[in-house]
């Protein structure tokens, strides 16, 4: 009897407990924590015209946090953790009891102005 209860309380502690790890390959250059939002683009979907990458970042959630939305904000937390405003590529796998997620972090790059139009020179001579 004791051994069946000790096998009971020890499944629900088990599928009670849960957790999100994450980690990270760094291939770009790190910089301070990003402060913002940082966006979430899943994979096939169109990315950023300018970024840098700076890793690439995975989240596993386990138990109670085997979820999409566990394992999204490992991934956005990484990121930011990184200087990143952006996850891009993202794939996210998902069991019963465990979620995993992983994608690129980036930041995004102001876009290169336009140039100037040609101006006529001040100086030509019209017949």
């Amino acid at each position: 009897m004791k051994i069946r209860r000790l096998v009971l309380c020890t499944a629900l502690m088990l599928t009670a407990c849960g957790g999100t790890q994450t980690s990270l390959v760094v291939t770009g250059r790190p910089s301070a924590s990003y402060t913002g939002q940082v966006a979430v683009i899943m994979d096939g979907a169109t990315l950023p015209s300018n970024f840098e990458e700076v890793g690439i970042v995975q989240a596993i959630g386990h138990g109670d946090e085997a979820d999409m939305p566990h394992v999204i904000e490992g991934l956005r937390q990484k990121a930011a953790s990184l200087g990143c405003d952006t996850v891009i590529r993202v794939k996210v796998d998902q069991g019963v009891t465990i979620a995993s997620g992983t994608g690129v972090a980036i930041r995004t790059l102001a876009a290169s102005p336009a140039p100037a139009p040609a101006q006529p020179s001040s100086g030509a001579s019209t017949p």
